[in-house]
């Protein structure tokens, strides 16, 4: 009556809900980050952080 689904069909229909949904996520995120105020950025960076510091504690943070 009901098809037996097994482990490898489940995680093969999870990859492909990831697989077309990234390109929605990632074009949110990227008009996201680049409408935030440049400035705390720029003066993070003219603090001394790092890139990688001023990301997390800057823009992530946010």
């Amino acid at each position: 009556m009901f098809p037996i689904v097994q482990l490898s069909d489940i995680i093969l229909i999870i990859f492909a809900h990831v697989a077309i949904t990234i390109s929605f996520i990632v074009r949110s995120v990227v008009n996201a980050l680049n409408s935030l105020d440049q400035s705390f950025e720029e003066a993070a960076k003219t603090l001394g952080s790092t890139p990688f510091s001023t990301f997390v504690k800057v823009v992530f943070h946010k």
